[in-house]
């Protein structure tokens, strides 16, 4: 990224410049093979409900944090690794199934 990169956001100007970096924020136990991203404080309303890599087990939560030089370091992006390479080969021995492109995810 060039650290002189300007991006606007509301309504201030922020300098992109600073440091960024990968930090792992945790680990999500999956036991409906899928997973849901909403807002926390509202139990009703927009999601996305993804299908989580090749369904039930235990997924590692990535966070990309970027130091801004005006405002100090915030959240600009978050991973989930849903499938390893040695889970594709773990897969194939198992035989399991395609999964439909629509089944994939949906909007609620």
């Amino acid at each position: 990224m060039n650290k002189e990169m300007i991006k606007k956001h509301s309504d201030k100007m922020v300098r992109m410049g600073g440091a960024e970096r990968w930090t792992l924020l945790g680990k999500v136990g999956i036991d409906s093979g899928s997973m849901v991203i909403r807002d926390a404080n509202i139990a009703m309303g927009s999601a996305v409900e993804f299908m989580a890599g090749f369904g039930d087990g235990t997924y590692q939560v990535w966070g990309r944090i970027h130091d801004f030089e005006d405002v100090g370091p915030r959240m600009v992006e978050v991973r989930v690794v849903l499938v390893k390479p040695a889970d594709v080969a773990e897969a194939k021995e198992m035989g399991l199934c395609p999964i439909p492109r629509d089944k994939l995810y949906k909007q609620r």
